[in-house]
């Protein structure tokens, strides 16, 4: 058990239990509270699959947990459907956190391990890819004219996969990484994520014939991206840390001040972006922060196949002697 696996546990259970108070006191709309959820249960099976008791019935209940989370998950996400009963996410939230307090007590079974981290070869190749491919879609959707309704539907929900794609990939690589502030970094992360995946799921519906949103953003659009960049430069930073072959390290360097840098230039777009009141003015604003959060995807996605590269590089064989001379 690394040490990130039980703080990434406990974040999630209180996730979990936040979103169920705030759920049945009606302080956050039932989107936006079931995404939070998804969320934390989907950082709660990244934990839960690198825990690896040496107990074979700690190893069953772990495993037991991790399919539990999924059907929860599961129900959670058929609430989205406006003829689902708000009772059924309920009782899917109420039995994530009661998952959640048993996967603490299979982490107190299971003994630390002081060791090097297992090298991240599929991880961060996936958010990666994830990452430069959202942005595309998203920049495509954005300028597109014209799209028919179940095309549009059919983008924003490949939008959405592609975010769960990225966090459970971003949850694995902040669990597996040493440095505890990893964890602090895919909070940060996950919060920017919910907030714009509820704006997502709320267009999803209404592309589906549900009623349209009249408020989007839950968040404040420059809160949310400054999160998004501080949480992804967190990340970034862990897996910099691993790697001691300095041409890597000078490049990913770079690659993540341009992140910040780009992403600073985001949420200040953002913040002129509210006071704005020209159209024309907050057309120019927009365009300039799409090309920022544009810049960043990219150069967080460096950052994260620059590691994979060299991860790759050094687990080739090396070739032998006789293949030398051959």
């Amino acid at each position: 058990m690394t040490p990130a696996i039980p703080v990434a546990l406990w974040a999630a259970f209180a996730g979990h239990l936040l979103v169920l108070m705030a759920a049945v006191t009606d302080s956050v709309p039932p989107n936006t509270a079931i995404v939070a959820a998804i969320a934390c249960s989907i950082i709660a099976v990244a934990a839960l699959t690198e825990l690896a008791p040496p107990d074979v019935h700690v190893r069953r209940a772990v495993t037991a947990l991790t399919g539990g989370h999924g059907v929860a998950a599961a129900t959670m996400l058929a609430g989205l459907a406006p003829s689902v009963p708000w009772s059924m996410p309920l009782a899917g939230l109420a039995a994530a956190v009661a998952l959640g307090v048993a996967g603490l007590v299979a982490v107190g079974r299971a003994s630390p391990v002081n060791r090097q981290p297992r090298p991240l070869t599929m991880a961060p190749r996936v958010a990666a890819i994830a990452l430069v491919v959202q942005v595309l879609l998203q920049r495509w959707v954005a300028s597109a004219t014209g799209l028919s309704m179940p095309l549009r539907s059919a983008s924003f929900l490949a939008i959405v996969a592609l975010g769960v794609a990225q966090l459970a990939s971003l949850s694995i690589i902040a669990v597996r990484v040493r440095p505890r502030w990893a964890i602090a970094g895919l909070l940060a992360w996950t919060v920017g994520w919910v907030a714009i995946t509820a704006d997502l799921s709320s267009l999803i519906l209404w592309s589906f014939g549900g009623p349209f949103p009249m408020r989007l953003r839950q968040l404040d659009a420059e809160l949310v991206q400054i999160l998004a960049t501080v949480g992804g430069l967190a990340i970034g930073a862990a897996l910099v840390t691993l790697v001691r072959d300095v041409r890597f390290r000078h490049s990913a360097v770079v690659l993540l001040a341009g992140y910040a840098a780009f992403g600073s230039m985001a949420a200040v777009a953002e913040h002129r972006i509210g006071l704005a009141t020209d159209f024309p003015g907050i057309t120019v604003l927009r365009r300039d922060r799409d090309l920022a959060d544009a810049i960043t995807a990219f150069a967080l996605a460096g950052v994260l196949w620059l590691y994979w590269r060299r991860v790759a590089a050094s687990d080739l064989p090396r070739p032998t002697t006789q293949g030398q001379r051959a």
